[in-house]
This record gives structure tokens, sequence and C-alpha cells, in this order.
């Protein structure tokens, strides 16, 4: 029996790294399913919101990338035709998006609502984007699109995928309560850094701690309020390193002045988008990984941070809160600026062994979550409910 079909439709994809964790998301899903299903790939040959992908890259036709057909559309731009031609040629059984407001996801809704192209069960994964966090940014914005969607019809007969029983109502909530959805957690790989050996990180001696802090620059991951605490702390001895791509300049320009007002007693190294390899590297040369984010749906930068053995300095808007349980980090409310602080100055003064016991602790959980079975088999189970529909 030849296997079913499934297109994704997503904005940003491999080889570039600045599409975040949903673009993680789509790779492992792929490489996890691939003996079961065959998977297509609609995207851009963008690498975050302006930056092209290489000229290697083979634009507007279909091109092999691991175990999946993609197909990048030139310029960032997918016309209707291109949606129309796209479905018509992979003729899939289901299709799955991962944005809600991602402009190829809204191409695809309108384009769907308005018949220009067939009809197939198509699967929605918000990643978190309706979550009260997340839709503080942008409030007016977000909140006009979804009421103009919900009037117009644009997700009707869409099946959404949460990825926790606690994405549920944030679902209903933004979409309505009749709405289909299905449970299934975000895939993680089959291992990182299978070979990784404590001896890889930098030594640790109290009076010095090496952070990272790996995220798009935009006001959700909330830089700026962790440079804010750095500047607070009267403790010499602390580096930073900033990974990530800038999505909002505004919002960098405030955290540049702010880097400004730290020189001469912290040491900030600007990096940047990287590879996923060279992140990985980073986060073992690192003692801790400090997101302070308003919200994450799953955020596989967590589990890649744990598994290269750095415990977690992060809030607690994350699936994540149980590091501090298992002595692999510390989780603090953002309205707790004093608690931050705190816990920094903690990294900053612990010795070596304290040290080791928290990294191996991180690099243990990261090891028993990549274990789990039950992740993929609610994710299989899903993706047979979407060909079943195709069936009816």
């Amino acid at each position: 029996m030849p296997k079913r079909r499934v297109l994704v439709i997503c904005q940003y994809y491999l080889p570039g790294f600045g599409g975040g964790g949903g673009m993680w998301t789509i790779r492992n899903l792929i490489e996890r399913f691939s003996d079961r299903f065959e998977f297509f790939v609609l995207t851009t040959d963008r690498d975050g919101p302006s930056k092209p992908l290489p000229d290697s890259v083979v634009r507007d036709s279909w091109t092999t990338l691991g175990p999946a057909r993609v197909y990048y559309a030139a310029n960032g731009f997918v016309s209707t035709r291109t949606l129309h031609t796209v479905i018509e040629e992979s003729n899939p059984d289901a299709i799955y998006l991962n944005s809600v407001f991602a402009s190829l996801t809204r191409k695809y809704l309108g384009a769907r609502r308005r018949r220009a192209v067939r009809s197939v069960p198509t699967l929605l994964s918000p990643c978190g984007e309706l979550s009260a966090g997340a839709l503080s940014h942008k409030k007016g914005k977000k909140r006009s699109y979804l009421a103009m969607a919900r009037l117009l019809g644009l997700f009707e007969g869409i099946v959404w995928r949460a990825t926790t029983e606690a994405e549920v109502p944030e679902i209903e909530n933004a979409i309505g309560r009749e709405v289909d959805i299905q449970v299934a957690p975000d895939l993680p790989p089959a291992s990182i850094l299978p070979d990784f050996a404590f001896g890889e990180k930098p030594p640790k001696t109290a009076g010095q701690v090496d952070l990272i802090f790996a995220s798009r620059i935009a006001p959700k991951k909330n830089l700026q309020f962790l440079l804010e605490q750095l500047g607070r702390i009267t403790l010499n001895g602390l580096t930073l390193t900033i990974v990530g791509q800038v999505e909002d300049i505004e919002y960098w320009r405030a955290c540049k002045n702010q880097i400004e007002s730290l020189s001469g007693r912290i040491d900030v190294r600007i990096l940047g988008g990287v590879s996923n390899d060279e992140l990985l590297g980073l986060m073992k040369r690192s003692h801790f990984f400090v997101l302070p984010t308003l919200n994450e749906n799953f955020g596989y930068v967590f589990l890649e941070a744990l598994a290269a053995g750095c415990p977690l300095i992060i809030s607690d808007n994350t699936i994540w809160s149980d590091v501090a349980d298992r002595d692999a980090g510390f989780v603090i409310p953002l309205s707790d600026e004093k608690g931050w602080q705190a816990a920094i100055a903690s990294g900053i003064a612990m010795e070596k062994n304290e040290y080791r016991s928290m990294s191996l602790a991180a690099r243990r959980m990261a090891e028993e979550w990549l274990a789990k079975p039950d992740h993929e088999a609610a994710m299989a189970k899903t993706l047979e409910y979407m060909i079943a529909k195709n069936e009816r």
C-alpha cells in the first residue's frame, strides 16, 4: 500500500535557522514519520523575515531535502496559483500548518475559503501563538485578524493541534469552544548530543559564570528584562552570550541601549543567528541557559540546553517548570525581579561540585524526555485521524 501524503505549509524551513521552534517541529515530524508517510513542504526562500536562503537552494520547483520533497517559493512570496499547483502536484491526504498568523497560513486559508484550491483535511498547530502572553504583543492586530477570520469562516472545518492539555483552552478562547482539537506533544529529535560528556563543559569556579540567551530578538522573548536584571546585580565575573536573529528592530535598539549601560562590568557577546550545530556547541561551552520568556508553547531550545548540560534560568511561562524540582535550574515568575537577580547571583557564586551536580541533572532530564514513547504515539494518532477524514 502506498504511503499517505502530507503537505506541510510553513513560512520558513531548512537549511535556514531563523524559523524558530516551529521549524524544528516540522523537521522532527518528517524525520520521525518518513517511514510511514510521504512528506512535501511548501515554504519560502527566506531565512527569517528578510534574509534569503543561500543561492544554492532551488527556487520555484521541487527539490529533495532529507526524506521530504520541498518547494521553495522565490522572493519570499507564494501566489494563489503556486498554492494551487503545489497542492495538485503533491496530491496530499492531509495538510499541516504550524502557525496561525504567518502570511503563508493566511494565504492558504483564504484560498481554501474561496475554493481556489481543492479541499484537503487541514491540521493547524498554533505553536503557542494563542496564549495570553503571545497575544499581548501586537494585540490589536492579532485580535482583529482572529475576529475577521471567524467572521469569514477561514477556520471552518479546520482541525486544531494542541501540544498540551493547557493549550486546549487557549485555542477555545481564541477560536471557539466548538472546534475540533487533537492533543499531541511536539516531537523531539531522536537524540541530541548523544556523545555528550560533562568534561565538555567549561570549568566552574565561584565568582564567575557564562550565561547564554538563545532566541529570536522580540518582545515575547524578553531579552530587555534580562538585561535590566543584570544591570541591578553588583557582582562581577558575568559573561552573557546573545544568540538570535533580530525580529523587532525597535526592540533590539532598546536592548542595545541597555547593553551599553552594562559595558565595563559585564561581558556581552552578540552573535546573531547561528546554525543549530553552532548553537549546541555554544551551549556546551556555557554554564546556564537563560530565557525570561513571556510564553513558550514547547521550546526546543530548552531541551537542547538541558541536553548540553546547561541548567535553565527561566520564567514560569513554559512547560519546563519541573527543572526546579529536579535541581536542573531555576524557575522564577517575571513579577519577582529580585528572585531573578538572586538566581543569577547564585549562578555566579556556585562552586564546581554544586554546578557539576546541577549540570548532570539537566542532562539526565533531557535524556529521559527524549526517551518518552507517548509523544510519537500521540502524533501518529493525530496524523491517522486526519487521513481518515480524507477517506470519508
